[in-house]
């Protein structure tokens, strides 16, 4: 089913109700949702406080250090903007609401979506 192999075998434990939200993800978003921009990013925003590396915001604050390092491409020309690489990420996206590139509603679906993506995530284990 879907083209996993017989080792796999978390999908097994799963019910008709995940296995029905799970097809209707993978037909909306393809890949995990790695094919949208916007709603790769948001993962971001939902963080993975369940992650079990760490209290929720200890790993949130890294997860924002580490994707602020890695999109903001001054901080690597000037190590000085490692110290705050973690505000780049929710800094761009107070900017792109304040400049009309995205609207609070449209952040707010974006948070539900990351958030609805880690439920199901969870309940099928498929990372882990």
């Amino acid at each position: 089913y879907l083209g996993l192999s017989e080792k796999i075998t978390w999908c097994e434990s799963a019910d008709d109700k995940t296995c029905d939200e799970f097809m209707r993800y993978v037909m909306d978003n393809g890949n995990f949702g790695r094919k949208d921009e916007n709603n790769k990013r948001s993962t971001v925003l939902a963080g993975n406080a369940s992650s079990g590396k760490g209290s929720g915001f200890l790993y949130f604050m890294k997860k924002m250090q580490y994707d602020g390092l890695k999109q903001w491409k001054a901080a690597a020309r000037f190590p000085v903007l490692k110290l705050i690489a973690w505000a780049y990420v929710p800094t761009r996206y107070l900017a792109r609401i304040i400049t009309g590139k995205r609207t609070v509603k449209q952040t707010g679906i974006l948070l539900k979506k990351a958030t609805d993506k880690k439920k199901l995530e969870d309940k099928l284990a498929a990372f882990r």
